[in-house]
């Protein structure tokens, strides 16, 4: 019977300093913790489960994708799972406007799951901690809702993170035969390439106040999000032809005083394609001048699209791009589609 109670009280010391046990977690450069993040699924699911990854939120929709892509990659390349396509879950995104970039909640990775036809979805984020990057991965059974995997690892600051963090950059190659002239003296005509790579949607005619050709970005940068500032008036915005990009101006210092992140006027400032960083978030009317040219553009979703035209202090004007056009307010916490623009 001593030695009994001896045997328990060493298990009870052993638990009590043991759980007093702190265990750092490593600093890893981005990819490798990516990869170990992968195994880590790959470790926890049976063989042959089909999993989504569904959204990675971050301050960058640049960090969001790479996050994406490198993760579905490197969960491929250890051939034990079936992960969806990030085509399939893009055609999910557009039906029910959840932003990659965001939060999903675990009743909606449920219903998108069930949707796939996923036995899992994977969820993360990317923060910041000072000098440096916290990355969590989270994988949950689409049918019990129950978490099945967790992953978490310290990132590097470096350069390829540094990169990812800051302004979006895509490079685009203009089609050849495609005229780019040097200043405002080249000429365009709706529905041609514009010198970032986008389609010309408006011609005012003449060159005034800063611009002649309002361009469109192109199909891939059309994502969702907020409008954000809830709640808060935005002073000075206007409607007109013309005012996207002051209106964009008012609602990024505004969103940036209030720590805000990822909205749709920021998406649209924080843009730089091809050299070209003057993208805004159009204003009510330079929107319906989109719609009135979009089959002349093409690949403009049929769904709601943000203006940068605030209508009160809770909600801002957006128009919908089915066969009526029809522009009214809605609560800036909606998420609604974002298609940067830019004049010159």
């Amino acid at each position: 019977m001593k030695n009994r109670f001896l045997i328990i009280g060493s298990l009870i010391c052993v638990l009590i300093f043991g759980m007093g046990k702190t265990v750092s977690a490593q600093t890893l450069s981005l990819d490798a913790a990516i990869r170990a993040a992968a195994g880590e699924i790959s470790t926890h699911l049976d063989r042959g489960s089909k999993i989504a990854v569904l959204s990675m939120r971050s301050d960058s929709l640049r960090m969001s994708n790479y996050l994406l892509e490198e993760l579905i990659s490197a969960m491929v390349s250890h051939r034990t799972l079936t992960v969806v396509d990030r085509a399939q879950l893009e055609l999910v995104q557009q039906e029910l406007t959840f932003n990659v970039s965001g939060d999903v909640s675990d009743a909606s990775a449920q219903a998108i799951g069930q949707m796939l036809g996923a036995q899992a979805i994977a969820t993360g984020s990317f923060d910041n901690i000072g000098s440096l990057y916290r990355f969590r991965v989270r994988v949950i059974l689409v049918e019990t809702a129950a978490i099945q995997a967790t992953y978490s690892a310290n990132i590097q600051n470096d350069q390829i993170v540094a990169s990812l963090m800051g302004a979006v950059h895509i490079p685009v190659t203009v089609p050849s035969g495609s005229s780019v002239p040097s200043g405002p003296s080249g000429t365009y005509q709706v529905g041609d390439t514009g010198p970032a790579g986008g389609i010309i949607f408006f011609d005012k005619g003449s060159f005034g106040d800063g611009w002649r050709y309002l361009e469109v970005a192109p199909a891939w940068v059309d994502t969702t999000a907020e409008w954000g500032s809830r709640g808060n008036d935005i002073p000075g915005t206007s409607t007109a032809v013309g005012s996207g990009k002051r209106n964009t101006q008012l609602i990024v210092e505004q969103l940036n005083q209030r720590g805000e992140r990822q909205r749709a006027a920021q998406i649209c400032a924080s843009l730089e394609i091809n050299g070209f960083q003057d993208w805004f978030l159009p204003s009510r009317d330079e929107l319906n001048l989109l719609f009135q040219n979009r089959l002349r553009v093409g690949n403009l979703q049929e769904a709601r699209y943000w203006s940068s035209s605030q209508h009160s202090r809770t909600s801002a004007l957006a128009q919908n791009f089915n066969n009526n056009g029809r522009q009214s307010d809605h609560n800036k916490f909606d998420n609604y589609r974002v298609r940067p623009v830019r004049a010159f």
